[in-house]
């Protein structure tokens, strides 16, 4: 049977009374790796004790160091896999200590202390490598933009899970710090105390976690509609409008959490194109942030310079700019709704801002075939 430790491998005094408690119940420990779990074979209830040592060097420990704890009354178990501790059990009630000097202890347990600190060493450079590819992504493709597209997928899990190994980490290093400060200051080590207080976290961990996860699979971006005329209740200005016939069109609708709704409508003609993508925010404090984004990583990228605010009391936010190829952006914000179109056609986007007023004041449907 394998079991998950009930709190630190560093709290020591509970791992021993836990692992002394699981004796009591029939079960004996047959190998402590120190991962988290632990490996018990059903055998008869025994009072024994259990000691962790820390360990000192490479491998099990010498035949010699076994010969003597041996004649102490103790046997050897485990050893961890990380080369932090030996486990050594005796069901001799007169079997003497291991260690009785708490002094000489602590100056073990420094041993312990390296290993750890190395761990949280390399947790912070990879947390630091981790914020240097999050910042890179933000200065590439913006705050709100990639999610307002792709949906939060499985970010808020992954952070999430980074945060609590580090605090597990951190954690770690406490304990084990509580412990080296009392041996220092001469006050020999409690071999039974509390434990539990991990393992009930790890079932509170494991809800969120799971529910992030669930989060990120229920978002839907997957309907797309084809029509062949543009729906009057569609937010988007009719490519008929500026000058283009022969229109084909169709559109893409998804959900996030993030978002009530983000449509895509595509507009096909012999003389031009446009694609038209509306945005409806959940939290409209978003919506300025949202359409910066588009403004510097897709209208600076297409056209070499941000776009040109326009004043107009119908719009929060105007903006509009055209490439030396000829195709024109347009940006428009009202509300929690943050309006995105490109257009190839004879007549210009802006002389047709009453009908982007409409556009913008229309709900969001399912295109229909």
């Amino acid at each position: 049977m394998y079991k998950t430790l009930p709190d630190s491998l560093y709290n020591i005094p509970a791992i021993e009374n836990w692992l002394e408690d699981m004796a009591r119940k029939g079960w004996r420990c047959v190998n402590f790796p120190g991962e988290g779990w632990v490996k018990f074979e059903r055998s008869a209830p025994e009072a024994c004790r259990y000691r962790l040592e820390p360990q000192l060097q490479d491998g099990d420990p010498d035949p010699e160091r076994k010969g003597l704890y041996g004649e102490m009354g103790w046997e050897f178990v485990s050893a961890t896999r990380w080369e932090e501790f030996y486990l050594w059990r005796s069901a001799r009630p007169d079997a003497r200590e291991i260690h009785t000097d708490p002094v000489a202890q602590d100056i073990a347990f420094s041993w312990v202390s390296s290993i750890l600190r190395h761990q949280l060493l390399l947790s912070a450079l990879l947390d630091g490598l981790l914020l240097l590819v999050m910042a890179w992504s933000v200065w590439r493709s913006g705050w709100v933009l990639p999610t307002a597209r792709r949906g939060i997928g499985t970010i808020p899990a992954n952070l999430f899970i980074i945060l609590w190994c580090n605090g597990q980490l951190y954690f770690d290093w406490k304990a084990l710090g509580r412990l080296r400060q009392s041996l220092a200051a001469g006050i020999p080590m409690e071999h039974r105390g509390p434990y539990g207080a991990r393992r009930r976290a790890q079932r509170f961990y494991i809800l969120i976690a799971l529910s992030l996860l669930a989060v990120s699979l229920v978002e839907d971006f997957g309907d797309q509609k084809y029509f062949r005329e543009l729906p009057a209740e569609v937010p988007a200005v009719a490519l008929e409008e500026l000058g283009v016939e022969n229109i084909r069109y169709q559109d893409g609708m998804g959900e996030a959490l993030l978002l009530d709704d983000r449509m895509v409508i595509w507009q096909r003609g012999m003389e031009g194109r446009s694609e038209t993508e509306v945005f409806d925010l959940r939290l409209p404090a978003l919506s300025g942030v949202l359409l910066h984004d588009l403004a510097v990583h897709e209208v600076k990228k297409e056209t070499g310079a941000l776009p040109e605010p326009l004043a107009d009391a119908r719009f929060d936010d105007l903006r509009y700019a055209r490439g030396s190829d000829g195709v024109q952006h347009l940006l428009a914000r009202r509300g929690g709704r943050v309006l995105y179109m490109t257009a190839e056609a004879p007549e210009t986007l802006t002389d047709h801002l009453d009908a982007l007023d409409e556009a913008l004041s229309r709900p969001m449907p399912r295109g229909k075939e």
